[in-house]
């Protein structure tokens, strides 16, 4: 069952990875980078519901946040380059 809480934390997540700092990862995730793809597995307490989140960007944009959760339900949103 998804708490409150959990759903706020996945708009703060993805209020900071569409901001694109990142060394503001830093303390809240692992950062493993594959070509376009950046992995991010929480350090913190969002690591009691989500595995890992999968970043791609293309040409330094942000395109595509897949967040794998602890339930293996997955989230995928997918960005418009008109944003």
């Amino acid at each position: 069952e998804v708490q409150a809480g959990q759903i706020m934390s996945y708009f703060d997540i993805l209020i900071l990875l569409h901001k694109g700092d990142e060394k503001a990862y830093d303390g809240v995730f692992n950062v493993a980078k594959e070509g376009g793809l950046i992995i991010l597995e929480p350090i913190g307490s969002i690591k009691n519901y989500i595995k890992n989140i999968e970043m791609l960007k293309e040409k330094g944009e942000l395109r595509q946040v897949k967040f794998f959760l602890k339930n293996n339900d997955s989230i995928t949103i997918s960005i418009d380059e008109k944003i």
